[in-house]
């Protein structure tokens, strides 16, 4: 993969700084890579991922590449850098947040029309639009989904077994590619940096470093996710180790990661437009009142007592 020059200039700039101290934790580069391996861009979690969700960083590995970004999983930069990504599910903005010991980064990505990030399906042709339909929905299809109705899957069975091209990865990559050729660039943007105090770099890898960033999983899980929320993903690329944390928006959030991330933000100039932390107004905010359960008694309305009537005198 084509490495941009304007990123390494910036890490040249930045190359002076007295090396930082890192936890043992995170992840080792590879070794011995081939050259489709080169294509992943968090090589070291792809077997840690479900086969879904390492297919959609495989498929998304064009779309890095297309706005210039460099892999930081495969092996050390020449400095420390620090990549945050930020992106929430109704705004298509983008902006990322790189941090090397001297300088920020800062690129706020704008779609360069509407429909950027819809694929071209006139480009495949109607067989090729129907087996990704099915491969968008149901990839892999050779894991059994124990909710799947039997008739569904009887039908993708015999999908498979006339196309058995479903059942290999390269083939949904390379539909994918095609139906997202990247002919024209997806994003216009926003670049500017900021100068980095020696002072403000090991500030932020403090709280980083407290915030257990090295030992987190790779994805926070959330118990409660909303429909469209946002997600943000914090990478390391250090001399000797890389590490990737990601998550979503999980309501409330302050633990000590977010808040670590949201901290970037500020120096970055975005805590205006983007806030990971939960703000939970002590005034108003009131822990829920449990009430237990109170069995009421059934009850009857008193009968009503029969009224006598009253026989009106015949008049003479």
């Amino acid at each position: 993969m084509k490495r941009s020059l304007p990123f390494y200039g910036f890490l040249l700039i930045t190359a002076c700084h007295a090396p930082a101290h890192y936890p043992a934790g995170g992840y080792p580069y590879p070794e011995n890579l081939s050259g489709k391996d080169t294509a992943l861009y968090y090589y070291p979690i792809k077997d840690k991922e479900s086969r879904r969700d390492s297919m959609w960083d495989a498929l998304t590995n064009a779309d890095w590449r297309a706005i210039g970004e460099p892999n930081l999983s495969l092996r050390p930069m020449p400095t420390d850098v620090f990549r945050f990504l930020y992106s929430e599910a109704l705004n298509p903005t983008l902006y990322i947040v790189t941090m090397t010991p001297a300088l920020l980064s800062v690129r706020i990505c704008t779609p360069t029309n509407a429909f950027g990030d819809l694929p071209d399906t006139s480009l495949l042709d109607t067989l090729e639009r129907r087996l990704i339909k099915i491969l968008a929905r149901h990839y892999p299809l050779d894991e059994k989904k124990t909710h799947m109705p039997s008739l569904r899957q009887h039908y993708l069975d015999s999908m498979g077994h006339l196309y058995p091209q479903l059942y290999d990865p390269v083939y949904y990559i390379k539909l994918r590619n095609k139906e997202f050729p990247h002919s024209k660039p997806w994003y216009s943007f926003t670049i500017r940096t900021i100068p980095l105090k020696a002072a403000d770099f090991d500030h932020l890898i403090t709280i980083i470093n407290a915030s257990g960033y090295w030992h987190l999983p790779f994805k926070i899980p959330c118990e409660s996710p909303p429909m469209d929320g946002w997600g943000y993903q914090l990478e390391a690329n250090t001399a000797y180790q890389y590490n990737f944390v990601g998550a979503g928006s999980c309501d409330p959030d302050t633990s000590a990661f977010t808040k670590a991330c949201q901290e970037l933000v500020r120096y970055a100039g975005l805590d205006n437009k983007i806030h990971l932390v939960s703000q939970i107004d002590p005034q108003t905010h009131r822990e829920p009142v449990v009430v237990e359960d109170i069995k009421l008694e059934d009850v009857k309305e008193p009968k009503q007592p029969k009224r006598k009537k009253i026989k009106k005198p015949h008049p003479n």
